[in-house]
Formats: structure tokens, sequence, C-alpha cells
């Protein structure tokens, strides 16, 4: 999910002079970090209108950046946490459900007009996420920043789908059939379905470094024939393309254009050649 899919992330930040100096990160993991208990509460401690799991450590990390404190890693701190298998208090598909309305509550209250990005993965249909009129409260109070200073300040390396260049379906211009990877795994495979306006996994961005991406996992091309997944890494290389024309998928790193395989459902890398349609790419501007 676009935006609160956070994992831990480290910066390399120039700040901190030594070696083992506490480090700046965007988001924490919910069980693992302290806190002075008077500044927990003078915070606003937890959202008690989330319900059960999920959600609560985006939720403070928003909050404690934007509101004046700072969320840092200490490398040489020694932490035991004893993991669940599963969950055992609640089904698979509650917590789903859960998490949803949980996420949503922090979009709500901290994200702005960013949140419509996030609300864009379930089709803004976000269903009973209770009040959150006291969140709204605390952070007026508290005098919080807004999230588009987070997004600047705390964590600009985040891509934002408005700085998309080209969004949406890329469809091939001779066989009528559209750029389809479901993501969440590394190396999946990208291929070739029947075009759906409905399916997500047909919506793709263009990024201003070149990468076709959603979320955080871009489209690559390596020495394998298939086209797949890997997360970004922002170094380019076989992450990068060129929408060449408006019609041509050029990926330098291999000097050689994406073309629909005809009759099939493969992508295929081949040399370019400006005549040939199979190569030919529709892709909209993006106007977010």
């Amino acid at each position: 999910m676009f935006f609160l899919s956070f994992s831990l992330y480290y910066r390399d930040d120039k700040s901190f002079k030594l070696e083992l100096a506490p480090i700046q990160s965007p988001v924490m993991v919910g069980g693992l970090f302290s806190i002075d208990r008077e500044y927990f509460y003078e915070i606003g401690s937890y959202d008690e209108g989330m319900d059960v799991w999920g959600g609560e450590n985006v939720e403070m990390s928003f909050r404690v950046w934007m509101c004046g404190g700072r969320v840092l890693i200490v490398p040489c701190s020694s932490v035991g946490h004893l993991a669940k298998i599963g969950h055992p208090y609640i089904s698979i598909e509650e917590f789903l459900r859960v998490h949803k309305r949980n996420s949503i509550r922090v979009a709500e209250v901290w994200m702005d007009d960013y949140k419509k990005y996030f609300y864009d993965n379930f089709d803004h249909k976000l269903g009973d996420f209770g009040d959150v009129s006291s969140r709204k409260e605390l952070r007026e109070r508290l005098h919080c920043k807004s999230f588009k200073w987070y997004l600047e300040t705390i964590f600009p390396e985040r891509f934002i789908p408005s700085d998309a260049i080209y969004s949406g379906q890329i469809q091939n211009k001779a066989t009528h059939t559209c750029v389809d990877g479901i993501l969440g795994r590394q190396g999946q495979v990208v291929d070739l379905k029947a075009c759906n306006s409905t399916f997500k996994s047909q919506k793709w961005l263009m990024s201003k470094m070149g990468e076709i991406r959603r979320d955080e996992d871009c489209v690559e091309h390596t020495n394998h024939e298939s086209i797949t997944t890997y997360l970004c890494h922002g170094q380019q290389g076989v992450q990068l393309w060129q929408y060449k024309n408006a019609s041509l998928l050029y990926n330098p790193s291999s000097a050689k254009c994406l073309e629909a395989e005809p009759g099939g459902t493969n992508l295929l890398m081949s040399v370019c050649n400006a005549t040939n349609t199979k190569q030919h790419w529709d892709w909209k501007l993006n106007t977010t």
C-alpha cells in the first residue's frame, strides 16, 4: 500500500559524525522502540480509536516527526523480541480489515492531501474508520507541521505519484494487450494480459529517473530473458527505461527495446526497430 507500507529505512545521515551515533529514520518498528514515559503521553500516546494491531507505528512516527520530535535508530542498542507465529487472536481476513481501518485513521489525520494516493489502493472505499476528531484536535494543539514538510524534510527519497511523467496502462499497439505485474515478491515476472482498466496490476508510473514502477517495486531487465520486478534501488542501470518518441520503451543497459510476443503473453527484449509495431507502446502523460 502506498505510503503506509514502510519498512525500516536507514539513511546516511551526515549530521551524525560518529560511526555508532544514532541515525534518523522516517518510521519505526512498532514493537521495538523506547520512549520517555512523560513524552509518550505529552505527544498523544496511542490512537485509542485503532483496533487490535497494525498501523500504530506509522501513526506515531508521523506524529513524532511532524510535532517536533525525532525517530532515531541506535546502532549499539540490544533489543529482545519474541515474534508471534501468525495472529493467534485474529484471523487473517479480520487482520486485513483492521489494518486497513487503522491505516485510514492515520491518513485522515496526518497525510493531508497526500492521502488520496493511499486511497487509490482500494478505490477510495474507506468504510467505517471511526471518529478522528480528537486526533485532529491533538495535531492542532501540538502545532504540528504538514505532511508535505515531512516528505520534503524527513523522507525526501520517497517517490510521489504526482512526480511521475507517465501513468496508467502500458498498452501494446500491435497486440492491444497491457503490461501486467502483481508486485510484492522480488523477481516477479512481468508479462502481458488483456487490458482491464480496473486491474491495479496494470497501473504503472514512470519516474523522472526513468523507472517503471508501482510503490517501491521497479521493472528491470537483467541478463535473464524474463522482465521482472525488484525493489527500486535508485541506481538506474537495469531499472532505467526511456520512452522514446512516445512509442519505444528503450532499456540502455541492454541497448534493446521492449517488445510484445506475437500471439503470446511474454515480454521480450529485442533490437530496437521503429517500424516494428510490437515495440510500440501507448502510455499516457501523468496529469495528477
